[in-house]
């Protein structure tokens, strides 16, 4: 990982992007609810 972008954050949902040193980037959205449905806790996609 070369580095990490906070794109948003709110009492619903944080999105961070996360670029690895080979380029490669992965989009990261966490369920920020206090007890979120199980397997929806996070989700995680590579971008381009």
């Amino acid at each position: 990982m070369s580095r990490v972008e906070v794109l948003s954050h709110d009492s619903a949902s944080s999105e961070l992007l996360i670029h690895a040193v080979d380029g490669r980037r992965l989009l990261v959205t966490i369920n920020n609810q206090q007890q979120p449905v199980r397997g929806t806790e996070f989700s995680a996609t590579w971008q381009g």
